[in-house]
């Protein structure tokens, strides 16, 4: 590992998680985690939002023995969603390994402008002519202005936990290398930004931020637009839209409806999780709350619930 790595892949990612845990780089996968508290003396680990990347997948099981210490009790990420067939091999025999959610793919290498509905071309043409597009060259001087933003975000969505970020989180993000940022500007100012990571070949459209007038400008369909266009001249294939809202996979979503209608394919990430002291998991998971989640003793109303989305089992 050269440490100039991009995108979800950069130490620098795994770094701006910090408000939320120890970040923890494992030496040969190059698997980021953060490692949060459950006492004094026991921790677990968790993946980055949203999803967990290796330079080397097939070095993961080497680095086991570097997280299996005494004090650490489990470990639960959800996996790049184009690295599947390379995670399930590497995950093998795991306490959890499974498909999670539905995660909606533009191809590049298509006409994905035609291949979205009439009306949904519509809107976005009327979106960019009301828009002034631009990639910024350097995101990290819009740090305070886009965590305002985002909070429109957090409150539409009601998210928690890590997707929630903080403000360091944001700035530090907005530095990663690999990133691209596309502002959408109208009469009023700056209405929106997406902020994508490129990974090779391929991308993640990673956050949308947007003013509470965007919504009602259909900012959100310029952004997308004109991020897609920019991935596509840099000769990238796949852009990952990313999936539904929370933990729910209905298709009638109204996030996976209006990501569904700019893809053409999905994909399906795997949520993985090991237990790492399976008697402290059970001393733990003995105070879970209601309903089956991994790990069992962060789910509401466990001992060691901690405001986030817990994971089904």
């Amino acid at each position: 590992m050269t440490g100039a790595e991009p995108g979800y892949l950069s130490p620098a990612f795994g770094q701006s998680y910090g408000d939320f845990g120890t970040p923890v780089r494992l030496p040969a996968s190059g698997l980021q985690l953060l490692r949060r508290p459950l006492g004094p003396d026991s921790w677990d680990y968790i993946g980055p939002y949203p999803y967990a990347m290796c330079t080397d997948w097939s070095a993961l099981d080497q680095d086991l023995s570097t997280l299996a210490i005494p004090g650490a009790v489990s470990l639960t990420f959800v996996a790049d969603p184009f690295a599947t067939g390379t995670v399930q091999k590497a995950t093998r025999g795991w306490d959890l390994s499974r498909p999670f959610k539905t995660h909606y793919v533009a191809d590049l290498t298509a006409d994905w402008r035609r291949s979205r509905p009439k009306e949904m071309r519509r809107i976005a043409r009327r979106a960019l002519e009301t828009h002034e597009m631009e990639i910024v060259a350097d995101p990290a001087a819009l740090a305070g202005t886009l965590w305002e933003l985002y909070q429109t975000t957090v409150a539409r969505h009601r998210v928690r936990g890590l997707q929630a970020l903080s403000p360091a989180t944001v700035a530090k993000q907005l530095a990663v290398p690999g990133g691209l940022l596309m502002t959408a500007r109208d009469g009023a100012g700056l209405a929106g930004a997406m902020l994508s990571f490129c990974h090779g070949a391929t991308a993640n459209l990673h956050l949308m931020f947007l003013d509470p007038r965007a919504h009602r400008q259909n900012t959100s369909y310029a952004l997308i637009h004109a991020t897609l266009e920019a991935l596509e001249a840099r000769g990238l294939t796949h852009a990952n839209l990313g999936g539904a809202a929370g933990h729910d996979d209905a298709a009638r979503d109204g996030l996976a409806r209006f990501k569904a209608g700019w893809t053409t394919q999905t994909r399906s990430a795997l949520i993985c999780g090991k237990v790492l002291d399976a008697a402290r998991y059970d001393t733990l998971a003995g105070d879970a709350g209601p309903g089956g989640f991994f790990p069992a003793y962060r789910a509401p109303g466990a001992a060691f619930a901690d405001g986030g989305d817990p994971v089904p089992d």
